[in-house]
């Protein structure tokens, strides 16, 4: 079964990184990668699923951070899976790691090679 994989970063040279560590994976037919730069573009365009989706999304950007867009995809991807790349520590209660379905953390600089594990892991 094909997982949809949302990749969000306002940092516009990470999606080669993206498509270079999955670039298998989705040749493979066993994840489908899209990647948005902008939060606002990404709410604006992803349709309503019940598909399961993950979304590894960058914390802090200039219109929205990574909170907001996660808890505004839930309306529309309710069996969304998060994983949050942060440059700054992430200071959220547990209760609210729970409800936004953030399953992971990662710090910046990320590490790729990790990041894929733990994708291919629950696919």
């Amino acid at each position: 079964m094909q997982m949809n994989v949302i990749a969000l970063d306002d940092e516009k040279d990470v999606k080669v990184l993206y498509e270079y560590f999955f670039s298998s994976e989705v040749e493979s037919g066993k994840i489908k990668l899209e990647f948005f730069h902008s939060p606002i573009q990404l709410l604006e365009e992803v349709q309503a699923s019940k598909a399961e989706t993950l979304l590894l999304t960058d914390m802090k950007m200039p219109s929205l951070s990574g909170i907001d867009v996660v808890d505004r995809l839930l309306l529309k991807l309710p069996n969304l899976r998060v994983f949050v790349i942060s440059a700054l520590e992430l200071k959220l209660p547990q209760s609210e790691m729970s409800r936004l379905k953030i399953e992971r953390v990662y710090s910046k600089p990320l590490n790729f090679q990790k990041l894929k594990e733990d994708v291919l892991a629950i696919l």
